[in-house]
């Protein structure tokens, strides 16, 4: 996806969407911006814990060129932020630290049920395990402005 082109509406409008539901398809493709306003890439994959029914993770392809050379990135969903005013998906790093992020290949994908896996993943982006956080927001879909940089707001194509 070329980041200059306006990205497409991440919810229907619909009363579904004025509750905060979304079918996981519906993400897939949708722009990804850095904590520092730049764009960092492609949400590829909405990562469901089958047995907790929970999210766990949001998949994020970086670098690259049309989709050659780039890398995935397994990001909690705790740590992802939807903008869906800016129709884009909010990382808690800035790009820079992307490219040195723990990743994986479309191929090879890591073992994403081992829990020291996930507490390596969730320590770099300083969020807790979606199994187990304390404070009610487990899996949670964070949704709504923040104080990233957005579209109109720095964001960098």
């Amino acid at each position: 996806m070329d980041p200059t082109t306006p990205a497409p509406p991440l919810l229907p409008q619909t009363d579904a969407a004025d509750v905060g539901l979304v079918g996981a398809v519906a993400l897939s493709g949708a722009r990804v911006i850095a904590s520092d306003g730049k764009h960092a890439g492609k949400l590829e994959h909405v990562m469901l814990d089958v047995r907790r029914g929970r999210i766990a993770y949001a998949v994020v392809s970086v670098g690259g060129i049309a989709g050659l050379g780039s890398k995935l990135l397994a990001v909690p969903w705790r740590a992802v932020m939807l903008d869906l005013t800016h129709n884009h998906v909010l990382l808690p790093v800035p790009a820079e630290k992307l490219k040195d992020a723990p990743g994986f290949d479309k191929d090879h994908w890591p073992a994403m049920a081992d829990p020291d896996w996930e507490r390596g993943i969730c320590d770099y982006y300083g969020s807790a395990p979606y199994w187990g956080a304390e404070d009610g927001r487990v899996g949670d879909l964070p949704t709504g402005s923040s104080n990233l940089p957005g579209p109109g707001r720095g964001v960098e194509p």
